[in-house]
């Protein structure tokens, strides 16, 4: 098992891991013909910022089984940053959030123009897909692999959470599991998919898959009651896109149900639940842990 690191600096970390996995997308989504400017809407949307969250929890979660791995699956990582610009181009349209800016920038519909940017949300899914089935790792883990990120994107998760979502905007009496159901699906699902490519990926056992799916699913729901909070908290310049959408388009959210002292404080029991799954399992847990924790701290 690989041993904890020691004075371990999480912002430099996560620094070091954007820009492997932004490199690769840089090389990748370079504009090319024919259709130079599906090409651009594609590279535009791609690398106008971001985070880099699922990309980096990828290669981390690789690590903590093998150390090292990380090295060897940067293209996973980036064909799940595909995969997630693609939801958040789609999310943006008018015909769902109808939202002007993303990361700070004009979102791509507006960039470009809507028939654009569905076609660059459509073409890097399958670009996604595409780097997934190219990694060099043997046939069966690919599989896996593939079958793991296509269940998480498709109806049983992100774009049937996404439905719901739609929904039940403007919908008076939703209740606390059903928007937990309705989060599991939209935003865990996708981040519980990147965590386990990158496990996958180095070998896990059964014991560690469960632990990591633990963490993962724990986070993601954290992850969104932070978004949740930062939506009514924060500034446009802060968080790089609208704030005040939710409760413009009187959308079902873990402040409004809970409150914003308890929304706070399950985010921060579900971290610590999260942290507890990769102790018990014996996972290298340092660099998870650092990241669990600046999911719920982060002010963007």
């Amino acid at each position: 098992m690989p041993t904890a690191q020691t004075n371990f600096n999480l912002e430099e970390f996560l620094a070091e891991k954007k820009i492997l996995i932004e490199n690769h997308l840089k090389a990748v989504l370079a504009p090319k013909e024919p259709a130079t400017q599906l090409w651009q809407a594609m590279e535009y949307s791609s690398l106008n910022g971001g985070k880099r969250l699922r990309g980096i929890l990828c290669l981390t979660a690789a690590d903590a089984i093998q150390m090292g791995m990380s090295s060897t699956i940067i293209p996973l990582a980036a064909a799940i940053e595909c995969i997630h610009t693609m939801s958040l181009i789609h999310d943006d349209l008018p015909c769902m959030d109808n939202d002007d800016l993303r990361r700070g920038k004009a979102t791509c519909h507006v960039k470009f123009n809507e028939e654009t940017a569905l076609l660059a949300g459509d073409a890097l899914l399958i670009e996604g897909l595409n780097l997934l089935s190219k990694v060099e790792l043997p046939s069966p883990k690919i599989v896996e692999i593939i079958q793991v990120v296509t269940s998480a994107v498709g109806a049983y998760g992100m774009t049937g959470g996404q439905m719901i979502d739609l929904e039940n905007t403007n919908k008076n009496g939703v209740t606390l599991d059903e928007l937990e159901k309705m989060h599991e699906m939209k935003t865990g699902a996708f981040l519980k998919a990147s965590v386990l490519v990158g496990a996958i990926a180095a070998g896990a056992n059964d014991s560690q898959v469960k632990a990591l799916s633990k963490y993962s699913e724990n986070i993601g729901l954290a992850f969104q009651i932070i978004d949740d909070i930062l939506d009514l908290k924060s500034d446009s310049a802060t968080l790089g896109k609208t704030v005040g959408k939710d409760e413009e388009q009187k959308k079902a959210t873990y402040p409004r149900l809970l409150g914003f002292e308890v929304a706070e404080q399950k985010a921060y029991e579900l971290v610590k639940e999260a942290k507890e799954s990769l102790q018990n399992a014996h996972i290298n847990s340092t660099q998870l842990c650092k990241i669990a924790e600046y999911i719920i701290e982060r002010n963007y």
